[in-house]
């Protein structure tokens, strides 16, 4: 056996034999009270029948939804060809206690499963969705009450509408330059918040490319089209002729975006590789009026609307908490020993799960002294790691005086 470590270390560089113990000894932390699962994570959705449970899409190809008090599985989805890595999910609720589920895979189809609340079930899709030619980035669903719209996301550049109740292909958003990572819907745009005839379903959208451009389309079950950054702020109705030049994408970012984001009163957020979250102030055509800096890229951004709280992920393993209003950087939440992935609000708004490269879901409560207490918790287990290191130091210059005195 120590053959075997040795051997796997002899091909190793110090720095990444470095970096392997860092991430075992951090790992040992339980900061977010983890739930450890075999396989990576690469994305998380609430669950809309139980506040405190969650789905995660694993790279191992199933779907599970985790009870976050009890930390159990209760619910494992897999799809009927071999297993892909899952990136994306969606939920469209269709009753108080039953919905159908979506779920984004490596192998460019969507997975679709029917669920219900509280009812354990271990299923396979026979339903999938396909039209992408290349990966799956991004889901949405548009909860129009006649026609309910699913929009999915695709390296392949493209984004395709679907009826989210018969399932058929119904429009191809083309536009993009490279691959489509970020989706969100404008809920000022919805007809609930318009008042609009319910024959006459529209919505915006926005959508975030791994070349840095925004773009906004607007979408119904008739048609699909882009719309100016300016008709996407605007409060008035958009039409198709509006549409018919070339249109400019937003350009805010300086390289990948990664995570989009409404709040309730219509500003955007995001998530880019430039190591920036910023805010898009609606009121000015959606330029930045925030700008929250952090140490890597931010892989996804959350918003705690009650509490005006804003929620960040990082490749470098971290989970942080913002001020909305000022940008201040309330508590940054060490737990993650790789990159942070998703994000979800959980618990009516009072705590966020996240979920990362190293397989773990952890809750984290927004409550200021929720957070402290967290904090308390890394920090001790860091102290606990240097005792453990110093005891074995001591042993190692014990070794070396009774080497030294052989001599």
């Amino acid at each position: 056996m120590r053959q075997s470590v040795e051997a796997e270390h002899y091909f190793q560089t110090d720095a990444a034999i470095s970096e392997s113990s860092r991430k075992a000894q951090k790992s040992k932390n339980q900061a977010g009270s983890p739930i450890k699962l075999p396989s990576k994570l690469l994305g998380v959705i609430s669950d809309p029948f139980n506040e405190n449970a969650i789905y995660v899409a694993e790279a191992a190809g199933t779907i599970k939804r985790i009870g976050l008090e009890t930390g159990t599985t209760s619910h494992t989805l897999r799809p009927s060809t071999p297993p892909n890595p899952f990136t994306c999910l969606a939920i469209h609720v269709t009753s108080p206690t039953t919905g159908t589920l979506f779920a984004g895979s490596w192998d460019k189809n969507v997975y679709v499963w029917p669920i219900k609340a509280s009812v354990p079930a271990s299923a396979t899709s026979t339903t999938t969705l396909q039209g992408h030619s290349d990966f799956l980035k991004a889901l949405v669903v548009i909860p129009f009450r006649e026609t309910p719209l699913l929009v999915s996301a695709s390296a392949d550049k493209s984004l395709i509408v679907w009826d989210a109740i018969s399932l058929t292909k119904l429009h191809v958003l083309t536009g993009h330059q490279r691959g489509v990572q970020a989706l969100a819907i404008d809920p000022l745009s919805l007809p609930d918040v318009l008042g609009g005839p319910s024959d006459d379903e529209s919505a915006i959208i926005a959508s975030g490319d791994s070349n840095r451009e925004i773009r906004f389309w607007h979408v119904s079950a008739k048609a699909a089209f882009e719309i100016s950054t300016g008709d996407a702020a605007s409060e008035t109705p958009v039409s198709k002729s509006a549409s018919d030049a070339d249109i400019d994408p937003l350009v805010i970012h300086e390289t990948s975006l990664y995570s989009l984001t409404y709040s309730t009163s219509g500003d955007l957020w995001t998530a880019s590789a430039d190591k920036t979250s910023k805010r898009l102030s609606r009121a000015h055509n959606y330029t930045a009026d925030t700008t929250l800096a952090h140490d890597d890229y931010v892989k996804c951004v959350a918003l705690a609307q009650d509490r005006d709280l804003v929620v960040t992920g990082s490749r470098d393993e971290d989970v942080r908490v913002w001020e909305g209003g000022r940008g201040k950087c309330l508590a940054r939440l060490r737990g993650h020993w790789d990159e942070v992935t998703g994000l979800a609000i959980v618990a009516g708004g009072k705590a966020v799960v996240s979920v990362g490269i190293d397989g773990t879901v952890r809750r984290w409560g927004l409550g200021t002294d929720e957070m402290k207490k967290e904090i308390e918790v890394f920090e001790q287990g860091k102290e606990e790691e240097k005792k453990e290191n110093l005891m074995t130091e001591e042993e190692e210059r014990e070794l070396a005086d009774l080497m030294g005195d052989s001599d």
